[in-house]
């Protein structure tokens, strides 16, 4: 399985409902993109120094799948409608998980 991993760290003028709001678009992708088989959302936990504000795993069949989850029409309109506005910094790794 390949795993697709996303952190977020938002604006500080990002409103907890804009923060809300970008976790459950990125929630919502499920059900809405085929290639997903695995998806969790999270919003930061703890107050560490340093800290990301968010994170996004994604669980694809195989990294041939990664192009259809990344292009796709409800991935692009999460990302550019509800996440990225308010994003200042993202760190992202793809790897396979072969346990």
């Amino acid at each position: 399985m390949l795993r697709h991993i996303v952190m977020f760290r938002f604006d500080p003028s990002a409103s907890e409902a804009d923060r809300q709001a970008g976790a459950d678009a990125l929630a919502a992708l499920k059900g809405a993109v085929p290639e997903i088989r695995t998806l969790a959302v999270g919003r930061n936990a703890m107050d560490n120094p340093g800290n990301f504000d968010m994170v996004i795993e994604v669980g694809l069949d195989s990294a041939d799948d990664f192009p259809g989850y990344r292009d796709s029409l409800a991935h692009m309109e999460a990302w550019t409608g509800k996440v990225q506005p308010f994003v200042t910094e993202m760190a992202s790794i793809q790897f396979v998980d072969e346990s």
